[in-house]
């Protein structure tokens, strides 16, 4: 079978497709071991590795699904039908096809030429094989380490052996602890400097450096807090960090340069609220403190609405089939329950088109060709938009 043949070597799928496939199939309760996990991934080219990011980024339709499942379901197999196929071990046989399927191993090397006899070179090669020939006889002979651990039986005869004398008890002195280490060994706590080592005017060009780096206060308090501390040692908090940017006359700039950021990172993750979050070293609930203090709500909204049509648009159908797998981003977005809504709108007169068809796959596979798009992803959409149940009985046996 043409789905079950290797189409690189395991060694070669990276590590972070590796590693997502793997938590896919622990939440689907089918763990499986990394080099099952490698051999699965080899069975597709590395151009389709963002078909597995996309697939495992949701959560299981069904369970148990292992790797090989994955892989069949990446290949138009329904979730359910995985699982079941999954349960009854048919992908151990999918693994053996596999394995068989790999490139043969080289050619051995050929066998060296005996020497002739009665030559120096047939007396050196007889010598060591008689030296590696004694030396496997003596290592038979040696004890094993349960022989040698085992007790002693006295022979017939032989005499007892008299207990030792028991030494005189000797009394322990309790050392002082050990000599702190010198040079580089020694180990010193990190010393934060005081709040007002940041009033002073030197201080102004480290703090501008900083804000340019980091673009927002909360990253900017949690960079400063690593080296200095507030007042009589307390730690460093945000009201102070607000009153050395006023010292500076930096507050205005800090704000320009916050507004830029929040706004630039929300707008490369499309509209998500976490991703961007993620990009500015912050918490998802930080990052809405952040759009508030920096008065960007109305920027931060269009932004996020625009998106959101994009996704639900009709036009875009195409990239509403890649959205299907996001379900996280869509919940970011907050248009889950709408997205299903008017993909189930869109793809009914779109499959309807498509009929006659023998079972759902067919049907899929029939709509994709007439409209341009991948069969597989169409294929998980109409699962997703529930139009299994509703084409079910209008197939034709």
């Amino acid at each position: 079978m043409e789905v079950w043949q290797r189409r690189r070597d395991p060694d070669e799928v990276p590590a972070k497709v590796a590693v997502a496939l793997s938590d896919f199939c622990r939440r689907a309760k089918a763990k499986a071991p990394a080099a099952v996990i490698r051999e699965a991934l080899a069975l597709l080219d590395m151009t389709e590795d963002f078909r597995v990011l996309d697939l495992c980024e949701g959560e299981p339709k069904a369970t148990p699904l292992g790797p090989f499942a994955v892989i069949d379901i990446l290949h138009g197999t329904a979730a359910k039908v995985a699982a079941q196929r999954e349960s009854i071990g048919y992908y151990g046989l999918a693994r053996e096809l596999a394995g068989k399927a790999a490139p043969p191993a080289p050619p051995p090397d050929e066998p060296k030429a005996k020497p002739a006899l009665d030559t120096p070179a047939w007396k050196e090669a007889t010598r060591q094989a008689k030296e590696a020939r004694d030396a496997r006889r003596d290592k038979k002979k040696e004890k094993s380490v349960n022989q040698r651990i085992a007790p002693k039986r006295r022979a017939k005869g032989e005499p007892k052996v008299e207990a030792a004398v028991a030494a005189p008890q000797q009394f322990y002195v309790h050392k002082r602890a050990a000599t702190p280490g010198r040079g580089r060994f020694v180990q010193l706590t990190a010393t934060k400097q005081k709040l007002e080592v940041l009033m002073k005017a030197e201080a102004k060009s480290e703090l501008l450096a900083q804000i340019d780096q980091i673009g927002n206060r909360l990253g900017l308090l949690k960079v400063l807090e690593r080296g200095y501390a507030g007042r009589k040692g307390v730690p460093l908090s945000l009201a102070d960090v607000e009153k050395v940017l006023s010292r500076h006359q930096l507050s205005d700039h800090l704000a320009a340069k916050e507004r830029d950021s929040i706004v630039a990172a929300i707008a490369a993750s499309k509209g998500s609220i976490g991703r961007a979050a993620f990009e500015l070293g912050v918490s998802g609930r930080d990052l809405e403190r952040l759009v508030e203090g920096a008065q960007v709500s109305r920027e931060v909204s269009e932004i996020r609405e625009r998106y959101s049509k994009e996704a639900l648009s009709p036009r875009n159908l195409a990239l509403r089939l890649d959205l299907v797998a996001r379900e996280k981003y869509l919940e970011d977005l907050k248009i889950t329950q709408r997205f299903k809504e008017q993909l189930s709108k869109d793809l009914e007169p779109l499959l309807e088109g498509a009929l006659p068809a023998s079972d759902l796959e067919q049907l899929a596979l029939s709509a994709a060709k007439m409209h341009g798009l991948d069969a597989v992803r169409l294929r998980r959409a109409m699962t997703h938009a529930g139009l299994d149940q509703l084409f079910t009985p209008r197939l034709t046996a």
